[in-house]
């Protein structure tokens, strides 16, 4: 690997000799060409300029008002686009290193402005962003990607709506672009075309990116924005003692300095700055109602939450729009044009026929065309469900062709554990592996990833892939883990710390926290506290949860109300978990509706399930469509053996989130306790088969036990489900409560007495619940024909069950006397 560095000799010591000597330091002095390194007796000539980029894969020229009128640089540029044009030169890398230099100067040829260019402030961050261009030289997108991406159809009057606001001058003007609306709708697309038509940015112009999730808040926003290098204000990582109000002043002045340079941020939003209820967080809103940025476009922001009309009202600076999806009319245009612009030779019926099935998505029409191109129309038109699950299946058949391919999983695997990571930091962590360096870029060509900063330079997974990989089961690689550990702690014991970004820095706050690390006050921004609590949540570490919570709370002067109010949840949460009686007074700093539902979960896992469903029926009562209640209140039910009640919840639950493992066991469980009523073997099966598609430990362990079941109840073979249980619990040790409860029900259904003691003295070895084990018992003196005693028994030994689930229960039980 060479790389050029193309500069005047007048910026050397302002910024290019920094940025060379950042170089050096990563890739050695060898892989650079700059002359004071590299010509021989430090002087310029032509032979010498064709000699060294004659060798050269990356050319890199440093841009300044200077530089632009340079002879040498002028030369090396037309040297180095003849190159690239014969496919000598690998790639053209142009970076501003001049704030008065803007990317429509005329001085700068029309080719070169294609490359998005932009201002890098800062010589560390300029450093960062060549290395990882000589790292992505080889990456390419196929062939139609750009073709792909300027198609566009429809939208037609949201944009006019748009148009009409920036035109409107007796109204402030905009510095906020809002689009709301369900993922894959099209709205970062119609955000670019709205400011191509409105005449703000020029066709080939790129968003800067940054991604905030409901976990973080104003310093999260500030460090990104100061980490893309453009802004001459430089931030560091002590934030927490800084007031909130001091917080909103500095982001104010970081976006009046990007807005000087007609940048716009696009910020792919889940939470952070719209919340669920479509409120706008106040701190953001102070931002943009700031004087000093009533001047243009400056931010457009990305949600699938609809701002509500109390945001909107006393926001004259922003303009809403909500994302339907696309018409009939628009469907079949887009299709049309994509068939084209692929060559397929689709007939007026063939149009129709898939138009029929498409849902509104443009993603969904890229992805038939994807199939049609590859596949044939014929596949397609015989396998038309493949567009009604089309993320899911999208992402399936894009890696089915790495099965057998492990090093692209292990890539993936680590990828998706992290939020956001540099591809530098990435690399490092790869270390020399070619098979894992192959597989990423690879995977990178397929659009698998999501980037993100001022040229692409931090990676993420988007969320379908992420949920695919969760399901897959796949862990990250434990010398992968090894290494990410050893950097993030490098990064803690190194007095410079430009070289690392504020994204991998605060990963490794988060590593040095999650491990029980002292970690320095100053750098624990309120988003590490929450990201890490809630890592340490789904690792069922709850007291580990309560700690940090603890910790976090005792200082909340400077954080935003939100995220206090995000640790208090999870708080409330780990102590329901803990079955910690502290919880009721915790929940009590909750809205009304947490609240409740908190109180319905901590009910639950004390075992007083009426106490549980009253709560869950009043939460109900206030929202209808609240799926984690709906979902909590099929447990409980469960637990109540209110199975008829459960299944309509249960069957709700599934088809509203068919690939959650929870809710396809709820479901498949509550047909089984109602198979003698309405057997339905079709659908039972069909449910196995999807949640072994699952590779999670926990949906696995879920998948032997209904696998167990469907032996037992659609097989009748009851040594094949005994095996199949038996294996469960040896593989799944720590779901063994739950396995047992299958075997007595599977012993139960085979009148299998013996068995049924037996399972029933291992629950009490394993100080199940108690409800569980009165259930159990009464269910096998009913099984004896000793109804009196198991209805005497039950009322003598359960707790906390509602009177109908009393009657309901010792019904069943009256209905085994012969």
């Amino acid at each position: 690997m060479r790389i050029f560095i193309s500069h005047s000799s007048k910026d050397k010591e302002r910024y290019c000799n920094d940025v060379v000597e950042r170089l050096v330091k990563k890739v050695g002095k060898d892989a650079i060409v700059y002359d004071a390194l590299t010509f021989e007796a430090g002087e310029k000539s032509i032979d010498e300029i064709n000699r060294t980029l004659a060798f050269s894969d990356l050319y890199v020229i440093l841009l300044s008002t200077s530089a632009v009128e340079s002879r040498w640089v002028k030369y090396e540029l037309r040297e180095a686009h003849k190159r690239l044009d014969n496919s000598i030169l690998n790639r053209i890398y142009p970076l501003i290193i001049d704030p008065a230099l803007k990317y429509s100067d005329p001085r700068i040829p029309f080719w070169l402005k294609e490359y998005n260019l932009k201002y890098i402030a800062r010589p560390a961050k300029a450093a960062r962003l060549v290395i990882e261009r000589a790292k992505d030289i080889k990456w390419s997108r196929n062939a139609n990607h750009e073709n792909h991406n300027s198609i566009f159809v429809g939208r037609n009057t949201l944009i006019n709506s748009f148009e009409e606001r920036i035109d409107d001058f007796d109204r402030p003007p905009l510095n906020t672009l809002i689009l709301s609306g369900i993922p894959n709708i099209g709205r970062q697309c119609l955000s670019k075309h709205c400011l191509i038509k409105g005449t703000i940015i020029p066709q080939y112009y790129e968003f800067l990116q940054i991604s905030l999730s409901y976990q973080e808040s104003i310093e999260d926003f500030l460090l990104k924005i100061n980490d893309m290098g453009l802004t001459a204000t430089d931030i560091t990582f002590d934030l927490s003692n800084e007031t909130l109000n001091e917080k909103i002043n500095l982001a104010t002045t970081l976006s009046k300095e990007l807005s000087d340079l007609s940048e716009i941020v696009l910020i792919k939003d889940d939470g952070c700055v719209i919340d669920y209820r479509g409120k706008m967080a106040d701190w953001f809103k102070s931002i943009i109602n700031a004087e000093a940025l009533h001047e243009h476009i400056i931010f457009v922001i990305i949600t699938k939450y609809k701002v509500n009309f109390e945001t909107i009202q006393d926001l004259p600076s922003a303009f809403f729009l909500n994302v339907p999806e696309l018409s009939q009319a628009e469907r079949k245009g887009l299709l049309r044009r994509l068939a084209e612009n692929e060559h397929l030779e689709l007939t007026r019926s063939n149009l129709e026929i898939i138009s029929q099935h498409l849902t509104g998505y443009p993603a969904q029409v890229y992805y038939a065309v994807n199939i049609i191109s590859n596949m044939g129309f014929s596949y397609l038109s015989s396998h038309i469900k493949l567009l009604y699950d089309y993320n899911e299946q999208e992402v399936s058949l894009l890696l089915e062709k790495y099965s057998r391919n492990q090093e692209a999983f292990d890539v993936l695997a680590l990828i998706s554990k992290y939020d956001a990571i540099s591809i530098s930091m990435l690399y490092q962590i790869i270390g020399e592996s070619q098979q894992h360096l192959n597989a990423y870029e690879n995977l990178l060509r397929e659009s698998l990833f999501e980037l993100e900063g001022t040229t692409g330079e931090y990676i993420r997974l988007n969320e379908v892939v992420r949920n695919y990989i969760a399901r897959s089961g796949t862990k990250i690689l434990p010398d992968h883990q090894k290494k990410a550990q050893q950097l993030f702690e490098e990064m803690f014991k190194s007095e410079e710390k430009s070289w690392y970004n504020s994204t991998d820095f605060l990963l490794a706050v988060q590593d040095q926290v999650k491990r029980g690390m002292q970690v320095p006050f100053e750098y624990m921004i309120p988003s590490v506290y929450l990201k890490s609590m809630s890592d340490l949540y789904d690792d069922m570490q709850y007291e580990s949860v309560v700690a940090l919570a603890q910790r976090s709370l005792g200082n909340t002067a400077n954080t935003d109300a939100r995220i206090i109010y995000e640790i208090r949840y999870l708080l409330c949460s780990a102590l329901a978990k803990l079955k910690k009686s502290e919880c009721l007074a915790e929940v009590q700093h909750l809205e009304i509706d947490d609240k409740t539902f908190l109180l319905a979960f901590y009910y639950r896992q004390i075992g007083k399930n009426n106490k549980a469903l009253s709560h869950l029926n009043e939460l109900l009562k206030r929202r209808s469509k609240m799926s984690k209640a709906k979902r909590e209140k099929v447990l409980v039910l469960k637990n109540l053996q209110q199975f008829e009640d459960a299944t309509y919840l249960a069957k709700e639950n599934y088809y509203l989130y068919s690939d959650n493992p929870y809710h396809i066991q709820a479901y498949f469980e509550c047909l089984i306790n109602t198979y003698m009523k309405e057997p339905n073997d079709d659908l039972l099966s069909e449910l196995l088969e999807r949640l072994g598609r699952i590779q999670s430990e926990k949906a696995q362990s879920m998948y032997g036990r209904c696998h167990a079941l469907l032996l037992a109840y659609v097989e009748s073979d009851y040594s094949a489900a005994v095996a199949q249980i038996d294996r469960t619990i040896c593989e799944f040790p720590r779901d063994k409560k739950y396995a047992l409860v299958v075997k007595f029900d599977i012993a139960l259904l085979f009148h299998k007495i013996s068995d049924m003691n037996n399972v029933i003295a291992a629950l009490r070895a394993e100080s199940s619940n108690k409800n569980v084990i009165t259930i159990c018992q009464c269910k096998l003196l009913a099984e004896q024909n000793k109804i009196d005693e198991a209805i005497r028994y039950f009322h003598q030994n359960i707790e906390y069950f509602t009177d109908d689930s009393k009657i309901a229960f010792c019904e069943k039980l009256e209905a085994k006397r012969c």
